[in-house]
């Protein structure tokens, strides 16, 4: 990702004086609520313990609920068992056009971003080094299958987007075609194939403040050299 992305989805009636502000009063405002993500130690809590420690904050300042995948969190929101969520699309498009719930700050676009937000998540295709350094033709294509993949979602247009819809449908049912183009053209700008330096900074230091590993891990003991090569 070139960029961070999802967004926080309060449950309707909720108050946050500070949300047209942006960052951090938004964050601050979340104070003593009870903050759905999908499990802990996942890309969700890693966002929402990311964006508490910049606005001033620890994870005790508020409830986190490990909630399930994020239909399970969008039931438990309207269930009124959280008062939040880390959300991300398709579902957050869906809590828009149903009325489910209120967007209240994008980590993509949001007013005043944390600084290193532009770096917050990471992903990649994860090998081991002796698998890699014994198949580097097929890790090559496979470097070129996720750069094709990107060049074609940075190219998406309304038309497009709608198309990849329709291909997407028998895995994402239920959500109306209009939510699931809409939640394509919000991230077809976040990804890029390459993971940068600044991004794996950013994921040692989510995880080393967790505990979940001791000390920082080199990029170039993380990106593989064909991969960076090709």
């Amino acid at each position: 990702m070139r960029t961070s992305f999802g967004e926080i989805v309060t449950a309707p009636g909720q108050t946050l004086p500070h949300a047209k502000e942006g960052f951090p009063g938004v964050v601050q405002d979340l104070k003593g609520k009870r903050v759905g993500v999908s499990s802990i130690g996942a890309g969700t809590y890693y966002e929402l313990t990311f964006l508490l420690d910049k606005a001033g904050m620890t994870p005790s300042d508020v409830t986190i609920v490990a909630a399930g995948a994020l239909p399970a969190q969008l039931a438990a929101l309207q269930a009124g068992q959280i008062d939040a969520f880390m959300a991300q699309e398709p579902v957050t498009s869906q809590v828009v056009a149903t009325n489910a719930g209120t967007v209240v700050y994008s980590l993509g676009s949001g007013p005043n971003p944390p600084a290193g937000s532009e770096h917050l998540m990471a992903n990649g295709v994860v090998a081991t080094t002796d698998w890699i350094d014994g198949h580097q033709d097929e890790a090559k294509r496979v470097n070129a299958a996720i750069r094709q993949s990107v060049d074609y979602i940075k190219g998406l247009n309304e038309q497009t987007a709608g198309d990849l819809a329709t291909l997407l449908a028998p895995d994402l049912q239920g959500l109306p075609h209009d939510v699931v183009t809409k939640a394509i053209l919000n991230y077809r700008n976040v990804y890029d194939a390459e993971m940068s330096p600044a991004g794996v900074d950013i994921g040692n230091q989510q995880l080393v403040a967790a505990k979940v590993i001791k000390a920082p891990v080199a990029y170039n003991d993380v990106v593989a050299e064909p991969a960076r090569e090709s």
